[in-house]
């Protein structure tokens, strides 16, 4: 809500690029600081960068859509009307496009992930053997059958690795998102600054078209 109401009252029909410029910068910098999560992490260390990313997130789409009806407004009113479709196609199908993917992304590095855990455990590693040995003697409160408390113990060990591939599974998903939106930032701000050092408008032709409309009438 918050990004919204700022997007609405700073959106300038004459510098529609600079409020996405910044929008991007904040998705790779939110990116840039859960890169690493590990499974110590605290949800109160997410606050600000999910933060960033939630407000980047809405607070581009203004000057997107503002940016689209221009262009629409300018080629012709049947264009406002197809903008209007194939935008809100667009963000049903991207939506759903871009949950599958990180869904899809997500399973499959966890499932790296874990494989590489598993395939690197030592059976005669100290650290291994104490953890089995802790979770076994924890275990063994419950049940007097040595062989169970043993399958359960190590059972219990390897959904601890599994809830570890899964965080790593999203900190990769985090340093792609960070890589990609800093990619895309240096972009937009070499095309901007190109923009500028030129004394171009990328909608100086829609712009002035809209301009005489409203002197004709």
């Amino acid at each position: 809500m918050l990004a919204l109401v700022i997007s609405i009252f700073s959106t300038n029909p004459m510098d529609l690029r600079r409020p996405v410029i910044f929008a991007v910068a904040l998705i790779a910098l939110g990116s840039w600081m859960d890169v690493g999560v590990s499974i110590n992490s605290a949800p109160y260390m997410f606050y600000i960068s999910q933060f960033l990313i939630a407000f980047a997130a809405v607070y581009f789409m203004g000057p997107l859509v503002f940016e689209g009806f221009l262009r629409a407004i300018a080629s012709g009113p049947a264009y406002i009307i197809s903008f209007s479709v194939i935008f809100g196609i667009s963000q049903t199908v991207g939506g759903l496009a871009g949950a599958a993917a990180i869904q899809a992304f997500t399973t499959i590095r966890t499932q790296m992930h874990y494989a590489d855990m598993v395939s690197s455990l030592n059976l005669g590693d100290p650290t291994f053997s104490a953890q089995i040995a802790g979770t076994r003697s924890v275990l063994s409160n419950q049940t007097t059958d040595a062989a169970q408390a043993n399958v359960a113990a190590m059972s219990q060990v390897l959904q601890g690795i599994q809830r570890q591939a899964t965080v790593s599974a999203y900190s990769d998903l985090f340093f792609l998102m960070a890589s990609f939106a800093t990619f895309v930032t240096a972009i937009l701000l070499i095309n901007y600054f190109y923009n500028r050092y030129h004394k171009r408008n990328p909608l100086a032709k829609e712009l002035a078209v809209i301009a005489k409309m409203r002197e004709s009438k």
